[in-house]
């Protein structure tokens, strides 16, 4: 946690899903991800699930709305 994956401050559930409170990547500057943003930010999150997946992490839903930069 803390380089690819922010650090998680608390996890619940509910009727239908388990949800994680994180801690968002930066006080000043952050963003979801986009079509538009630049390629070198695309290029971070390529990077990113690379470095995840190499510790066998998987994302379990990888949708724009759910990176955060």
């Amino acid at each position: 946690q803390g380089y690819c994956i922010s650090p998680v401050i608390n996890t619940f559930t509910t009727s239908d899903a388990f949800h994680y409170c994180m801690r968002v990547p930066n006080t000043v500057f952050w963003m979801t991800a986009s079509p538009s943003m630049p390629h070198v930010l695309k290029g971070r999150i390529v990077n990113a699930f690379k470095a995840i997946h190499n510790r066998q992490v998987l994302h379990g839903d990888p949708q724009l709305r759910n990176m955060w930069i």
